[in-house]
């Protein structure tokens, strides 16, 4: 507590953590993240976000989730392009967002690039580029899409076939409902067959 009051943005962190955690003083918590976040910790600035976003307060968690992108979290640009697509329906501001987190090598975030050149813009080459990406990390929502994509733009079913094998073969991991993703490509492998 101490340290954050010296301004030292990782006690912050830790205190706030601290506090919501062991103490359960959530408003103590949430006081010392936003200081941390104000001295520059950019994983205050993500919880902040999280925090926000999950009492229902899109502005705010958008304001923190933007802080946190500009000190270089890239779960921090990932959350702040999502809410800018889907909540503010903001394309450019989304993709403003999503790409230091895919350029950072953010598999979700490259992943929901090629969605929009693809959905939104028709780019397909562009799309296809991104979609690779994000299956080259081997995630589950990244083959899929590339699977799908291949399926339905490029019309090839036999590499169609070999995203969504991969896909498939992807269990659970940390990246958001892999196994739902999983799932998916699973069933799609096997109405090609």
């Amino acid at each position: 507590k101490m340290g954050c009051e010296l301004k030292i943005a990782e006690s912050c962190k830790i205190y706030a953590f601290l506090a919501i955690e062991n103490l359960k003083k959530t408003e103590e918590g949430k006081k010392y993240l936003e200081k941390g976040c104000d001295l520059k910790s950019a994983k205050s600035c993500l919880v902040m976000g999280n925090i926000f976003r999950n009492a229902g307060d899109i502005k705010k968690s958008i304001e923190f989730y933007k802080k946190g992108c500009s000190l270089k979290e890239i779960n921090s640009c990932f959350f702040a392009g999502t809410m800018e697509y889907q909540f503010n329906k903001n394309i450019a501001e989304a993709l403003k967002y999503y790409t230091p987190g895919c350029d950072q090598g953010h598999a979700l975030s490259c992943n929901q690039i090629g969605d929009i050149k693809e959905k939104k813009f028709k780019k397909y080459k562009e799309a296809e580029k991104y979609y690779k990406i994000a299956c080259d990390a081997n995630t589950a929502v990244g083959c899929l899409s590339m699977g799908d994509f291949t399926e339905r733009i490029l019309k090839n079913l036999s590499d169609a076939k070999k995203y969504y094998e991969k896909a498939c073969g992807i269990k659970a991991n940390d990246e958001f409902n892999s196994a739902e993703y999983s799932k998916i490509a699973c069933e799609k492998l096997a109405n090609l067959k």
